[in-house]
């Protein structure tokens, strides 16, 4: 077995992404878009060509190409033509915010170039930030990698760092990101489990921890040992590089079955459930070119299987918490929304392009979507065998009482009472000579005719509040921003 040994090496570039899902307040989808339009955000569409280059720094990406790269149903949802259909609304705000990462043994200065904001279907949005390395070429590639596997904590138990942003200084991430960076969004965000920490809207899901989209490119030549170690953020230890793993095989067997390697030796990609990675010895238009594809095509990419990933672990969250015997609105209200997800939302095919499909389908099996589905699918097929058992239940009781009506009322109202009712009757003497088994049928035709008239006024009455609760459900899911 053989052991790892490392060297440190100089990088060219550092750029990454750091992307936050959180759960949006429910029915303040509008609120969130109207307050993000008033504090400079923009709804981003791919026809407008001159925003290309204006929020990813010295880099831009092609729409054009970014169209071309995805399935056009894939495109309806990515890029919607109108503010208010669905689909994946996005808003960004050029910033240019320089700040300092400071470290015990090293200080990394950077710059958001932007802020995305996705208004997404089933209460989602996902927050996006854009960090540039201004001095990564004075940072050794396990400082750059610390970098990142620090930022992405959203509060550190015991913080060894601070940020400094415009005469503050921030010990969490998330105090920066929410007070300095974009303070609009806070007040949008459900927090149902924890008021003072923004994971814990998604008490299902992985807390204290951003996603991360992260481009290297290196002054060397790359090894699987430097691949390894930025799809795993391995720093330093004791001021030495670090890697958590101790024998070449392992690290080679893993670089075999997760990373992508058609451009190996230049470019390696490695997609990952706790990120997307690119390392590369490429550099001027060449690593120009794979930056248009990692704020472009593999951006959008991650956004949906990371949407994908959200939306499954929801409804099986939904799931757990029914009371099945007594909660049959939420039991319809989720067959609803797995339906609704399955045929609006879920594509097994994303891609055009070849290298895509390839990438998106490592992505997917490391994110676990696949198998996230078909639980969500055996979930679907428990709730409709449930619901199908409880509908012939109530409707046979039903059927049950009324034809119990019926018969009781045929043997003593119609034929004890109904010679009568050609006659004019007063009513007094008539009540006053009834019998006891006479009294009974008149109980019965008079009780039947109340519970016929209050059947129907509840059915009409259920009727339209499903009708109702079927439109805030459908803008819930399908209609992130309907006006």
């Amino acid at each position: 077995m053989q052991e790892i040994e490392l060297k440190e090496k100089k990088v060219n570039n550092a750029v990454f992404q750091f992307l936050f899902p959180f759960s949006i307040l429910e029915g303040k989808e509008d609120d969130t878009v109207t307050k993000l339009k008033e504090n400079g955000y923009e709804w981003f569409r791919l026809d407008k060509v001159e925003k290309e280059d204006d929020y990813y720094g010295q880099f831009e990406i092609d729409h054009e190409d970014l169209e071309n790269y995805y399935l056009p149903f894939t495109n309806r949802i990515l890029f919607p033509k109108i503010e208010d259909g669905k689909g994946f609304q996005r808003y960004t705000k050029a910033l240019g915010k320089k700040s300092s990462f400071i470290a015990p043994s090293y200080s990394a200065d950077f710059v958001i170039h932007s802020v995305d904001i996705f208004i997404c279907p089933y209460q989602i949005g996902l927050l996006n930030v854009r960090v540039d390395l201004l001095n990564a070429e004075d940072l050794t590639y396990s400082q750059i990698l610390d970098f990142g596997a620090k930022f992405r904590v959203m509060e550190e138990i015991h913080s060894t760092t601070t940020i400094e942003c415009d005469n503050q200084s921030f010990e969490h991430v998330q105090d920066y990101i929410f007070e300095c960076v974009i303070p609009d969004i806070k007040g949008y965000m459900s927090h149902k489990s924890e008021k003072n920490a923004y994971f814990e809207s998604f008490p299902f899901f992985e807390d204290n921890r951003l996603y991360v989209q992260a481009l290297i490119s290196l002054d060397d030549e790359l090894t699987e040992e430097d691949v390894y170690r930025l799809g795993n953020l391995d720093g330093f230890f004791n001021d030495k590089p670090y890697i958590s793993a101790h024998n070449k095989e392992f690290v080679h067997a893993f670089i075999q079955e997760r990373a992508y390697m058609r451009w190996a030796p230049y470019t390696y990609i490695l997609p990952d459930s706790s990120g997307f990675f690119i390392l590369t010895k490429q550099t001027g238009p060449e690593f120009s070119r794979i930056a248009n594809s990692f704020y472009g095509e593999f951006y959008y990419g991650l956004i949906l299987t990371l949407f994908h990933k959200i939306v499954l672990l929801k409804l099986e969250n939904n799931y757990s918490e029914i009371r099945i015997e007594q909660d049959t609105k939420e039991v319809e209200k989720l067959i609803h929304a797995i339906n609704a997800f399955s045929s609006n939302y879920f594509f097994f095919e994303l891609a055009t392009h070849s290298e895509g499909k390839d990438i998106f389908v490592k992505l997917r099996d490391r994110f676990r979507v696949e198998l996230l589905y078909e639980d969500t699918r055996n979930t679907l097929e428990s709730l409709y065998q449930y619901q199908d058992n409880f509908t012939t239940k109530q409707s046979s009781s039903l059927l049950q009482i009324l034809t119990l009506y019926s018969v009781i009322t045929g043997i003593f109202g119609m034929n004890l009472m109904v010679d009568n009712l050609d006659e004019n009757i007063n009513w007094t003497e008539a009540l006053g000579s009834l019998n006891f088994y006479e009294y009974f049928a008149l109980f019965v035709i008079i009780s039947g005719v109340i519970i016929s008239v209050f059947l129907s006024i509840r059915y009409i009455a259920v009727w339209y509040m499903d009708k109702q609760e079927r439109k805030k459900w459908r803008k819930q899911i399908e209609y992130p921003n309907t006006k």
